[in-house]
């Protein structure tokens, strides 16, 4: 029986009809009832008269062991224990976890309980979406109280060990937060394998990244999660928990008060925050090995626009130390054409024209014939290089300029040059 109310008042009356003295004296069974309530105002008004109208409470938080969510054979071994009017809850924050294992036949066995002393109540938290599309035709088994109302389910976080922070619990203090009249809006449990956890009204958070799109809203078109390690991530989120509001904030303002921190300089090199200045300013770009390789060399740089432009030839650049060798040997050549393309966009976002004269005196220890593998023919001095590199030095023709991938993809108006027969040498 699947009863619908628009008002909180109603379904009240609804349940203490059918809770009254009367309707549980003599050894009649009575069925369950599940009462689906769509958001925390409706289950902080209905919780506390449903604990006064139970003899005994079935409490979910007690038989948590360790990160294991109750098993479904617990559950009912509780129950039978409590042979009167008795409550579950929050039984609802199982069902939209996707992977809890049986959660279909629990609800079915729950569903087709009579008891002798009392019904059993299982009022339900934002989940009538999973409850009638697992409950079926079995419903007309119970008793289903249902109130109206745009559905809010508590926000439950699942963080990888080390990413909770302070606010982290356990999945047993979890479960007895939410078993509460008043549950909190939302609430991080601790986990090794929050994966598990995943589920309507649940966030899972296994990295960095993750931490920090649920402290920052729409993170994800301010910045691509390829470009910073996840250590970095981390590094960048705790940087910034000083800056933004303790209520979520937004990516993009976050990130445009690093970049005003950097212009102003009270960010530096290898500051966490710079990463977030520098993301701002790179926004809207995916994120490919070589971002990702300029962002993770940003200490060895005074400025976005230096790293961008020399950060290619490090493998030539001895101020870079120790660093691992990024060079053409270590990719194929389609990867590293992808490389020399997206350097170009980074300079092209960056308003880049010309390169600093760092560049070229690096390029200056590139074996001669390689000389173009370092360039992505984008800057007016690139051009201008590739120009007299090809044509006047190697006297290229159209045929072999076409057969070049780097001009086809770089540099296609030298194609349509060569073509009209206006190719020549520009001065430097």
């Amino acid at each position: 029986m699947h009863m619908l109310y628009d008002s909180i008042g109603g379904l009240m009356a609804r349940l203490d009809e059918l809770l009254g003295p009367d309707k549980q004296a003599g050894a009649r069974t009575h069925p369950t009832v599940f009462i689906l309530l769509p958001d925390m105002r409706a289950w902080s008004a209905v919780m506390p008269a449903l604990r006064r109208a139970c003899r005994c409470e079935a409490r979910l938080s007690r038989l948590c062991a360790g990160e294991r969510l109750p098993l479904p054979t617990q559950i009912y071994a509780q129950l039978s224990a409590c042979r009167r009017t008795t409550l579950l809850a929050p039984l609802g924050e199982l069902l939209r976890v996707h992977a809890y294992p049986g959660r279909d036949r629990l609800l079915q066995k729950l569903a087709r309980m009579k008891r002798a002393g009392g019904p059993l109540l299982v009022p339900l938290l934002a989940c009538a979406q999973e409850f009638h599309a697992l409950l079926g035709e079995t419903g007309s088994a119970c008793r289903v109280l249902e109130l109206d109302g745009n559905e809010q389910p508590c926000r439950v976080r699942f963080c990888a060990p080390g990413l909770a922070g302070a606010d982290g619990v356990t999945l047993a203090e979890g479960l007895a937060a939410l078993e509460g009249d008043e549950p909190p809006r939302e609430v991080c449990v601790s986990v090794r394998a929050p994966m598990r956890f995943a589920g309507r009204g649940a966030r899972v958070i296994a990295s960095g990244y993750a931490l920090m799109s649920a402290h920052l809203s729409a993170l994800e078109f301010a910045a691509d999660e390829r470009a910073l390690s996840d250590d970095r991530w981390r590094a960048l989120d705790a940087a910034l928990s000083g800056l933004i509001p303790a209520q979520r904030g937004s990516a993009r303002a976050a990130f445009e008060e690093c970049a005003r921190r950097e212009s102003a300089g009270l960010i530096g090199p290898g500051d966490p925050l710079r990463a977030g200045a520098w993301l701002h300013r790179l926004a809207g770009l995916h994120a490919g090995a070589y971002m990702r390789r300029v962002l993770s060399a940003e200490a060895s740089y005074s400025s976005l626009e230096e790293a961008a432009a020399l950060e290619i030839l490090s493998a030539f650049n001895p101020a870079r130390g120790d660093s691992p060798a990024f060079s053409p040997e270590r990719m194929s050549a389609g990867e590293w054409l992808d490389v020399r393309a997206e350097r170009g966009e980074m300079l092209r976002a960056l308003g880049m024209s010309r390169l600093p004269d760092a560049y070229w005196r690096l390029l200056e220890r590139v074996p001669h014939r390689r000389l173009m593998l370092y360039s992505s023919l984008c800057t007016d001095d690139e051009r201008a290089f590739c120009r007299r590199y090809l044509l006047d030095e190697y006297h290229f023709s159209r045929a072999q300029l076409e057969g070049r991938a780097d001009v086809r993809r770089l540099y296609p108006e030298l194609l349509a040059d060569a073509g009209s027969g206006l190719a020549q040498a520009v001065p430097g």
